[in-house]
């Protein structure tokens, strides 16, 4: 059909149909259609409304159009949402970077600060291990005591002894064990802290 006939049906439309609405669609063998109505097969799968001059007053797309329009927008966000996460962890970083390098003014500063950190947890596993030791041989003597005493009134007493030096006991093996566990930590940060250093003022030389 050519575009003056095309034109010359929608005014004949248009004019019949008053300020009825047309509508105008393609068939699967792409054939153009008009009419004041939508039949049902075709509601889903897309057309265009025109005014009663034949001018396209909106556009109603395809349910398949629809999704595909809609798969597209989730995927820009989640895009954007990639990116935002990005920035976010690249502004951290920075802050580390730049914590980093206003605390320590050279490397040996930095191995310095954490030496003497990891020296205070040693120092404290030193001490906890002794004291946990004490408390093994102070717990072998009352364990003694209780077993050869034969006053009633004498075990209950070595018996709060026995409570109260086994509860200590395990506070101090607890705290070797979390001191241990620090130096692990602050061992691997120290690594990953100095490598970073190394990075950032080599970068700037």
């Amino acid at each position: 059909m050519t575009s003056i006939k095309l034109t010359a049906l929608i005014f004949i439309l248009a004019s019949s149909a008053a300020d009825a609405s047309l509508f105008r669609w393609v068939d699967e063998s792409g054939k153009v259609h008009f009419s004041d109505k939508i039949p049902p097969s075709i509601a889903q799968k897309g057309h265009t409304s025109l005014n009663k001059h034949g001018i396209e007053s909106e556009v109603v797309s395809s349910s398949a159009e629809l999704k595909r329009q809609q798969e597209v927008h989730e995927k820009k966000k989640e895009i954007e949402t990639e990116k935002t996460a990005a920035m976010l962890v690249e502004e951290e970083q920075k802050k580390k970077d730049d914590m980093l390098l206003s605390t320590y003014d050279s490397r040996g500063e930095l191995m310095r600060a954490f030496n003497n950190k990891l020296s205070l947890i040693d120092q404290s596993v030193e001490i906890s291990t002794a004291r946990e030791e004490n408390l093994v041989q102070k717990l072998k003597r009352l364990h003694r005591k209780h077993k050869a005493s034969k006053s009633e009134m004498n075990r209950m007493t070595l018996s709060l002894q026995i409570d109260n030096a086994e509860s200590t006991l395990a506070d101090y093996r607890a705290l070797i064990l979390l001191n241990r566990t620090d130096k692990k930590i602050l061992t691997k940060q120290y690594k990953t802290t100095l490598s970073r250093f190394d990075d950032l003022t080599q970068a700037s030389e």
